[in-house]
């Protein structure tokens, strides 16, 4: 079954009442350790090596 993309918009002053969802401790208490195994198992963000950034150009 394919994923169903859902767009929604908001005015300004619906994103100014929205309550912070945001567990701040459970992000603060986040050590090095936690943040590099978190970014090991991210299958979004696969580990990247030389031979996949040898034809790579530097764009600025």
């Amino acid at each position: 079954m394919k994923e169903q993309n859902t767009y929604v918009e908001y005015s300004r002053s619906e994103i100014d009442t929205q309550q912070d969802e945001t567990e701040w401790n459970r992000f603060d208490a986040l050590t090095d350790a936690d943040i590099d195994t978190a970014a090991a198992s991210d299958v979004d963000d696969p580990k990247t090596d030389a031979t996949f950034w040898k034809d790579a150009t530097v764009v600025v």
